[in-house]
């Protein structure tokens, strides 16, 4: 028997989770395509997580939950 091929759609914010289980990535922003390749070509010699994050402009997203890892305000407290 020959092998198949076959695609599985994956939608996660959680690129070490995206980097152990696919082969090809791309990169959605509110409806477009920002990047789409490899993961090596989408990570551009970053981090793919740092890419992932320059690609959709979430660093500033990132900077207010930054809570979640003990680095800030927890939401109830926070005034910014």
């Amino acid at each position: 028997m020959s092998p198949t091929r076959g695609t599985v759609v994956i939608s996660s914010h959680v690129m070490a989770l995206v980097e152990r289980m696919c082969t090809r990535v791309a990169v959605i922003d509110h409806g477009l395509v920002r990047a789409d390749g490899t993961i090596a070509q989408v990570a551009a010699g970053e981090d793919l997580e740092d890419r992932f994050l320059d690609l959709v402009g979430g660093r500033r997203a990132a900077m207010r939950i930054d809570w979640l890892d003990g680095g800030g305000q927890s939401p109830a407290n926070n005034t910014r």
